[in-house]
Order: structure tokens, then sequence, then C-alpha cells
């Protein structure tokens, strides 16, 4: 097995979201028409760009902002199709921001930017979702090429929000026992959380995730480092096994 080490030195900034449920309804998805163009010429602008298609529902500006690659690849994961679904349920879902955690140089045909999108509603909780962009020049305007998602990231948001729910079930199912029983047990873990990930590596079976969990309301926000320890269950599934935080702060 390629035993390749991927870390990923970050930078953060705070995004507060409101906390909801989760609905699904919707209909099925306009087939790609036409070739793929942009009017976006920085990468950064780009993604947000993209992001804002997404949020109107726009597919039609959607599929001119990315590759043909890129449109078959999301269209193929669901992607396009979990969007269509959220946004038919719910008017209220607003994109936030791209939140950068690092980037390529962007003085070549090719670049990427790597971080999480954030997403807010007034019904619903949006997961954030850990990303890697990859962009490239199409007549000196950036095109989406392709995104490369890390569920195993983003698993530690999840957790930390069912645990500010107090649903232990949805915890259970997303850590090893000695973990959600270790949380549950510390004071400092209490009140509503937004875990905001910096750094994180994953080596085979094996990932750590280095971030920063405010606990709190915005006014009044506790903000702590909290690492987290996670390992494939039975070869498939990840868990979180080990979370180290330091003592809160105001």
């Amino acid at each position: 097995m390629d035993k390749r080490l991927m870390w990923v030195p970050g930078m953060i900034l705070f995004s507060i979201a409101i906390f909801s449920t989760l609905y699904i309804h919707g209909n099925p998805l306009p087939a790609r028409s036409g070739n793929a163009t942009s009017t976006i010429s920085h990468p950064l602008a780009a993604v947000s760009s993209m992001y804002r298609s997404v949020e109107q529902g726009d597919w039609h500006r959607l599929e001119r902002k990315i590759s043909q690659q890129a449109w078959d690849k999301l269209n193929k994961s669901g992607f396009l199709k979990y969007w269509q679904l959220q946004l038919a349920k719910d008017s209220s879902i607003d994109y936030v921001s791209f939140v950068v955690m690092r980037w390529g140089e962007a003085d070549s045909d090719t670049t990427w930017v790597l971080g999480r999108a954030v997403w807010v509603s007034a019904k619903d909780v949006i997961p954030d979702t850990t990303q890697k962009v990859i962009l490239k020049k199409s007549k000196n305007n950036w095109l989406i090429d392709d995104i490369i998602f890390y569920p195993v990231v983003d698993q530690v948001g999840q957790f930390f929000a069912a645990v500010s729910q107090q649903n232990w079930d949805a915890a259970g199912d997303l850590a090893g026992e000695a973990a959600v029983l270790s949380v549950m047990s510390r004071q400092q873990f209490k009140g509503i959380m937004r875990y905001l990930p910096e750094d994180f590596a994953v080596v085979d079976g094996e990932a750590w995730v280095k971030g920063q969990l405010v606990t709190g309301q915005p006014d009044d926000a506790i903000i702590q480092e909290v690492n987290v320890h996670l390992k494939k269950h039975d070869g498939r599934e990840w868990r979180i096994t080990d979370i180290v935080g330091t003592a809160a702060e105001k």
C-alpha cells in the first residue's frame, strides 16, 4: 500500500452558522449543455463564484464555470443532485464563504485551493465540506476542473455538532465509546459548538485533525485548540478514537 503522508499547514477564519434539521426533496437536474466558459480571472474568486451559482440553484451558470470533467464527476457523485434537493426544500440556504487553508501558486495554467465551504440556513444544519479545488486556466480565465473532498475532516465537525445537541446516538456513530464518554465527562465541551479545522494528516488507515473548537454564542465565545485522532473501523468507516483539548480560554 502506498504510504504517502499528506500534511496540510493552514490558517483559519471564523464563521458561526445557525443550527437546525436536514430535509431533502426536489426534481431532476438539467443536462449539461454547451461548452464551459468563465469570466473569472482569479482562482479564489472562481471558487466563490461557483458556490454562489450553487446557492442560487443556477445550474446553467454553474456549468459555465466548471470543466466537462468536473461537471461529470459532480453529477456522478451526487453533489449536484444533493444541492438541488436541498434548495428545493429550503430557500433560506446561504453560502457564507470559502475558508482557505492553503493554496497553490497561480502563475501557471493550473492551481488549487484547499479549504472549507461554509453554509448557513434558517431551517437546516448545512455541514461544512473540506475540499481541494483544482482549477485550470482557459482563455485567461479560471475554470473549476476537479473537487477532492475530505469527509474524514468533516466528520470531526459533525461529531461536535452532535455533542452540542447532546445527540449521543449520532455521536456514537462517529466515534468510539471511549471518545464519547471522554467528551461527556469534560465540562469544557459544553454548549453550542463549531469545530474549525486548521491542519490535518491522513496516513493509510489513520488520520489526525487539528483545529479550534468554538463554544457558546458569537458575542461570548470560548475558543480552544482541540486535536482529534481517527482510525478506520473494520478497514472501512472512520471512527474518532481520541480527543485532546486545551483548557478553555476566552
